[in-house]
């Protein structure tokens, strides 16, 4: 259970959770299969565990598993058929009749499409009143936050990001700037990507940050919106405006494979350890 990018969100509500709260809450909207009529369906599932629970209590961590189903009609392949119903008329349909015909060649086409599964990792740490989304993808952040409010919708629970007094990327261009973070644990690497205030992108990887090059593009106005760190020998990651950990990959020797189990407890009990390490480490800001 490793997790490989994590959104951070955060609400009092989650230290007073009870395991059992937890549990009942993923009972409420299970994980079903999409139908022939159906583009998406999202839920809870099994983690991937020899006993497949659906929680799992790690160093005080509460793991869990989203799983989404998602059935996609390309647009082409649409307006091909669309367009063909049309031509095989002995006449010009109006607008009312097209926008009919689309509908009934997509709905055949979505009865027909081969669903696609994916899995997302979700962690709920009481002791900082944190949430953990296992995605990178803002929207798709949304969409099992939004899961996980009606799911916990009796114990009130809203997950929100962090607020900052200023934006997060000031901190990084500032962090680039002055080619270190004030952290002495955590180091730059080489990888950042930055943005122009008019428009414009720059992604350097694999060069030094702290050289003349990449600094005069920090004064011609460029601010950092990803910048790769490492921390105290732990982890390494992609920290974003956003405040979301990308990229994540963990330092520490891996435990043994030949035993599943033990492999995916060992991995998620030392990633949490590496991320709460982290959070503290920048001093995430609570709710504003």
């Amino acid at each position: 259970m490793h997790l490989k990018h994590v959104a951070i969100y955060h609400s009092d509500q989650l230290g007073a959770l009870t395991e059992q709260q937890i549990y009942s809450a993923l009972e409420r909207m299970p994980f079903h299969e999409t139908s022939p009529t159906q583009e998406q369906t999202i839920g809870w599932a099994a983690l991937p565990l020899p006993t497949a629970p659906k929680l799992k209590c790690i160093d005080g961590c509460y793991f869990m598993r989203v799983r989404q189903e998602t059935r996609k009609v390309p647009a082409s392949t649409v307006k091909r058929e669309v367009t063909k119903k049309i031509t095989e008329l002995p006449y010009v349909p109006k607008a009312k009749e097209r926008r009919s015909i689309k509908e009934l060649v997509f709905r055949a086409l979505l009865a027909k499409a081969l669903p696609v599964q994916k899995d997302f990792f979700v962690v709920i740490d009481p002791t900082t009143h944190t949430l953990l989304v296992e995605t990178a993808n803002e929207k798709q952040a949304d969409s099992i936050v939004n899961l996980i409010t009606m799911s916990f919708e009796q114990e009130d629970l809203y997950p929100q990001p962090f607020s900052f007094s200023t934006h997060f990327s000031a901190t990084l261009t500032q962090w680039a700037k002055d080619k270190e973070t004030p952290y002495y644990q955590i180091l730059i690497l080489d990888r950042a990507s930055m943005k122009h205030t008019e428009g414009g992108t720059l992604t350097s990887s694999g060069n030094d940050l702290t050289d003349d090059d990449f600094q005069a593009h920090l004064d011609a106005g460029f601010r950092v919106t990803r910048l790769a760190l490492e921390l105290d020998e732990q982890m390494s990651f992609t920290l974003t405006e956003s405040f979301t950990f990308k990229s994540i990959k963990f330092l520490y020797p891996k435990p043994e494979e030949d035993c599943p189990e033990d492999f995916q407890l060992a991995a998620a009990r030392n990633g949490i350890a590496a991320l709460r390490s982290a959070m503290s480490t920048l001093q995430v800001p609570g709710k504003e």
